[in-house]
């Protein structure tokens, strides 16, 4: 009887564990999903002011 308490325990354990890992795992996929928007909009925002400095450019001649 004993011995079933002990396996059920583990069960419980490596249920925790598995739960605290996928946890720490998705938040990191959020996170990779937060950095991969903020460089799309630096990369738009780049063109916008590469264009921007054309413009100037044109206007200066």
């Amino acid at each position: 009887m004993e011995q079933y308490f002990v396996y059920i325990q583990l069960v419980v354990t490596v249920a925790i564990l598995i739960g605290v890992y996928k946890n720490k795992i998705d938040s990191h996929q959020d996170k990779m999903k937060e950095f991969n928007d903020l460089s799309e909009r630096l990369a738009r925002l780049e063109e916008k002011v590469n264009f921007l400095i054309e413009q100037a450019k044109k206007n200066q001649l």
